[in-house]
């Protein structure tokens, strides 16, 4: 009686399907890995932009400062007195 209440076992998967499976598993793969390359490649050329327009910042601004805090000037910490109007 057990047999005939028990569910059949189904059949198993075609060995091509199971082949093509595996197939688009690899592309799948592997475009994933082109991805994160070009990520980090991206991340790589936006870094060093970065550092280039900071360098050249500092190479331009770093003289302002001192010239305003000069001890050429008198009084360089109090700044300019008079005003525009």
């Amino acid at each position: 009686m057990g047999a005939v209440l028990k569910k059949p076992k189904p059949p198993p998967p075609d060995p091509a399907i199971a082949e093509s499976q595996k197939r688009q598993e690899e592309i799948v793969v592997k475009q994933e890995q082109r991805a994160e390359a070009q990520q980090k490649t991206e991340m790589q050329k936006t870094a060093a932009a970065d550092r280039a327009r900071r360098s050249s910042r500092r190479a331009r601004g770093g003289t302002g400062m001192r010239l305003l805090l000069s001890p050429d000037r008198a009084d360089a910490q109090l700044g300019l007195k008079s005003t525009l109007g």
